[in-house]
C-alpha cells in the first residue's frame, strides 16, 4: 500500500506534494492511522501562501464588502 502513495505523491506538483505531506505529518502528530479530508484541508489553511487560504480571505472580504438586505 505505500507503493501505491508514493506513485501518487510523484504525480502531484510540488506545492500539492508539500500539503500531502504536511496532512500526513498532521495525522501521524495526532495520533491518526489515516489521512483525512480535514487533515488536508488544515494543512492547505496553514499554508500562508496556499491558494485555499488566498480564496478563503478573498470570500470573506467579498462577503463582509456586499449588503444581504
Amino acid at each position: 500500500m505505500r507503493a501505491g502513495g508514493c506513485t501518487v505523491q510523484q504525480s502531484l506538483t510540488a506545492d500539492a506534494a508539500t500539503v500531502v505531506k504536511q496532512a500526513v505529518s498532521l495525522a501521524r502528530r495526532r495520533g491518526n492511522a489515516q489521512v483525512t479530508p480535514l487533515h488536508v484541508a488544515s494543512a492547505m489553511l496553514a499554508a500562508p501562501g496556499g491558494l485555499l487560504r488566498a480564496a478563503c480571505l478573498r470570500a470573506r472580504r467579498w462577503s463582509s464588502a456586499s449588503t444581504w438586505r
